[in-house]
Formats: structure tokens, sequence, C-alpha cells
């Protein structure tokens, strides 16, 4: 009754209900997420099993091999103000995604010579991200509000250091010399950047 619908960023092999997702090398300390949509059909309200994760890894530093297991499940209900929200720390990794995307479509605008569209996108979406932000905030673990909080500002700053990189390219390319055709907008450096690392991140 669980089926797949996506992995968001990360490549992965699937072999019948079985999913293997790489996730790299990583350190002590350092969290890294592997995130599902996926729907689930139950004809029956309470607890409805979803997935079991199991995670195997070697230990670079012993040479020897490591593994953990969990499980989750979702409690079905029949009315649907009874569910629960969306948990922030969950919405915040979605909206990373979102915020690398919007910032690729920006650059991708740019490079269009759609100079004040490109900014009007980000400044959008940046103004979007504080009411997203308080209602991630209310939703998540209290252990997790202000690693969710930071994770939010952020992706904010991410966004107006792209918007402001943006600007100078515009007016230089709005004010021509006479009698010479307009010169094509160059890429934004500060743009790509910010790509770059929400890419990153967003992993």
């Amino acid at each position: 009754g669980v089926e797949l619908g996506r992995v968001f960023d990360r490549t992965f092999t699937r072999s019948g209900s079985r999913l293997r997702i790489p996730v790299g090398a990583f350190s002590k300390g350092e969290q890294k997420t592997v995130l599902l949509e996926v729907s689930a059909r139950s004809m029956s309200e309470g607890a409805m099993p979803i997935a079991t994760a199991r995670l195997t890894y070697r230990d670079v530093t012993t040479g020897g091999h490591g593994g953990a297991e969990g499980t989750l499940a979702a409690k079905v209900v029949d009315q649907r103000d009874a569910a629960s929200p969306l948990d922030g720390v969950v919405a915040a990794r979605l909206q990373r995604t979102e915020t690398a995307t919007v910032l690729e479509e920006a650059n991708t605008l740019f490079r269009e010579g759609k100079v004040s569209e490109a900014r009007h996108k980000l400044a959008r979406v940046r103004v979007d991200l504080g009411s997203r932000a308080e209602a991630a905030k209310v939703s998540a673990p209290a252990p997790r509000r202000l690693a969710v909080d930071r994770d939010f500002a952020d992706q904010s700053e991410k966004l107006a250091q792209a918007e402001e990189a943006f600007a100078p390219q515009a007016s230089a390319a709005a004010a021509p010399t006479a009698g010479a055709p307009p010169a094509p907008p160059r890429p934004s450096g500060g743009g790509k950047k910010a790509v770059e690392a929400v890419n990153a991140y967003r992993r």
C-alpha cells in the first residue's frame, strides 16, 4: 500500500520495493538527509508501516563495518483536521530544494537578459520564507527549532546575496555606449555561488 513518488536530490537504484541510496562520506557530527515522497493507502485508522531504513557504512578509522536500522510508520486518522502538521525539519529540507531551484531559474533568466524578472523571482521567494520559517519552527521538535531557524535564515541570505549580485549587472546592461548594441548580461558569479552553496547543504 506504499508507493514511491520521488527521491529528492539524490541518486538511487531500485529493485522492487527496495531502494539503495548512497550518501557518500561523512565525518563525526555531520548530518545528511534522505528525503522521500511516498503515497500510502489504508482502510483503517492507526499506525501504518511505511518503511524500514538500514544504514551500512565502513569506518575508515578502524577499517571495520557498522550499521543501524530503524522503522517509520504513519498514524492514519479519519479526519483531515486531525492530521499532524508537516514536521518543521522536513519543511526546511523541502524548502532547501525549492530555494536551490529558484536560484538556478533566476540565473537562467539573467543569462536570457530578463534581469528584473530574475530579481523579482528571488525577492518574492525571500519574502515567503519568513512565514514558512515561522510555521516550520512551531512544528519542529523543540531540540531542532534553532537549527530550523538557522536553516531558513541561511536560505534567505543566499537569496539576498544572489539578488544583490544581479543588480550591478542590470545597470551595466541598461546603459550601453552610444551607437553600440546592448551587451548581453553576464552570468552572475554571486548567483552561481549561492546555487552551489544551497545545492551542497540540501543534501
